[in-house]
């Protein structure tokens, strides 16, 4: 009976024992295999977190202060029109979000998918990669529910309990993962609305990658025409609903810009070609293809951000010059924005080839071609046959062993860049809470110069990661750690039944 009731305590503490706050900091110094992670996505997630806090921030700070405090409002109101404005009033970087989603999306699905992989697996996949990010939007949406409670002024209570009160009606959207299918104010912790597209995404990647597995030229074929597909109905948003091309503009008001974000920017069809271009693109450095690319375009670094910088600027021709909105223009500047975008996209991988070799190498699925990294010609493209006949290099099995992965060597260093990382992506789930509490409080005005704006904008954001580190100690830590020992539990008992 002793036994009995110990394994009885044993299990009804199983949950509580792991929210302790101790655990869920050393969670974030754990250390990782460094021969599953590619150091390049790291930096180009923190660039990412670091993007979306800063954005958001400065964005809040100009609704509030030129909605609602007067005399900023003139002052405002003319910032779209200063040339130095016009490289952060544009959206294009979000394609470089989506397209690292979906890069990260076949990493992941190559790696663990074999030919015979049935599709009620995929489905696992899907409804189990949506299941786990619920337990960590409840308690965001709790937050946004009770906000109205934690302050006072003369605004606060009128748009914090409005936003109390969208979360309370339409909280089951965000659940299901489909709240980017709604109007932007009626979104309850609309910062959510890209988890909702990106899932939307990975579903669809998930068919792609069925197709893939079965058949490489028709999965290949149906990716290209997903890419060109999703292009073409990109430019038929903007002309057939009348949206402007710029995010900002100065003959624009506020409803225009939640028109545009209402009709593309939360839209999933206006992300895919972004997201599957992602997929392709993991699928040619499979193949080695970059090397042709580095052949026939040397020196890609150069042009290709010089493009980005002339991107940024291009806008002054609306913004500081006047010039009028024409469907022509706006196609052309949707072209421009979206090569340059991908070129972007491209330059940031194009150079870690190797990296992604190795990592498809380690799957459990030897049906993918990857480029054997023997040949001394690394500039070798393979032909159509050895891409369908070939099989993963046993080289690249033998340079990096499953038997060594718990080897000293190979994991006994913490890295700097992912415990950032680690640090930024709970401030992702409360940062709209903390700026709505900041500046409907009225706490903030506008600077009196550009140092004191950034500044104000900086300490913000270091008090949105200090309330996402709360976030992290009260919820993420402990979910993450239930997930992990739970999925190791069914293992074992896989394993046992076996």
């Amino acid at each position: 009976m002793d036994l009995k009731n110990q394994s009885q305590e044993k299990s009804s503490l199983f949950w509580i024992h792991h929210f302790s706050a101790i655990k869920s900091i050393k969670s974030l110094f754990r250390k990782t295999d460094p021969e599953l992670r590619m150091p390049v996505l790291d930096a180009v997630r923190l660039l990412a977190f670091s993007i979306v806090l800063t954005s958001h921030a400065m964005m809040w700070h100009v609704i509030i202060n030129t909605g609602f405090l007067v005399e900023d409002y003139e002052y405002v109101k003319t910032l779209p029109s200063k040339l130095y404005m016009q490289p952060i009033i544009d959206d294009w970087i979000t394609e470089g979000l989506f397209y690292l989603g979906g890069v990260s999306a076949a990493l992941s699905l190559f790696r663990k998918m074999k030919p015979e992989t049935p599709v009620s697996e995929y489905l696992k996949f899907i409804f189990r990669r949506a299941a786990l990010l619920v337990p960590i939007l409840l308690p965001a949406m709790a937050i946004e529910v009770i906000l109205p409670l934690f302050g006072s002024g003369p605004i606060y209570q009128s748009i914090n309990q409005y936003r109390s009160n969208i979360c309370v009606n339409n909280f089951w959207r965000t659940i299901l993962h489909i709240q980017n299918n709604s109007n932007p104010l009626q979104i309850c912790a609309s910062s959510t609305w890209s988890i909702a597209v990106e899932w939307q995404l990975f579903a669809l990647a998930c068919i792609l990658v069925y197709i893939y597995k079965r058949n490489y030229r028709l999965g290949l074929t149906l990716n290209v025409l997903t890419i060109v597909l999703g292009l073409y109905r990109v430019i038929l948003i903007f002309l057939n609903r009348n949206i402007m091309p710029l995010i900002v503009m100065t003959s624009k008001g506020l409803s225009d810009i939640l028109h545009r974000a209402e009709n593309y920017y939360a839209t999933t069809e206006a992300h895919i070609w972004s997201y599957f271009g992602g997929i392709l693109f993991i699928v040619l450095l499979a193949g080695n293809y970059e090397a042709k690319i580095k052949q026939m375009f040397p020196h890609d670094k150069i042009w290709v951000y010089s493009l980005c910088v002339f991107l940024t600027f291009i806008k002054s021709v609306w913004n500081c010059f006047g010039m009028q909105i024409e469907p022509v223009t706006t196609v052309i500047y949707i072209l421009f924005n979206k090569f340059v975008a991908a070129l972007w996209c491209v330059s940031t991988l194009l150079h870690h080839g190797r990296e992604v070799r190795r990592l498809l190498a380690q799957s459990k699925s030897i049906d993918m071609y990857i480029h054997p990294e023997e040949c001394d010609s690394g500039l070798r493209t393979p032909n159509k046959d050895t891409i369908a006949k070939t099989k993963n290099s046993e080289l690249l099995k033998t340079e990096t062993p499953n038997d060594n992965r718990n080897h000293p060597s190979k994991i006994g260093k913490v890295d700097p860049l992912e415990v950032i990382i680690r640090v930024l992506r709970p401030a992702f789930f409360v940062h709209s809470v903390v700026y709505a509490w900041y500046f409907t409080s009225l706490r903030s005005s506008i600077p009196s110069n550009l140092f004191g704006y950034m500044a104000q904008i900086v300490c913000l954001v270091s008090l949105t990661t200090f309330f996402g580190l709360i976030f992290h100690i009260l919820v993420i830590g402990p979910v993450g750690r239930i997930n992990y020992i739970s999925s190791k539990r069914k293992i074992k008992a896989k394993t046992h039944s076996s």
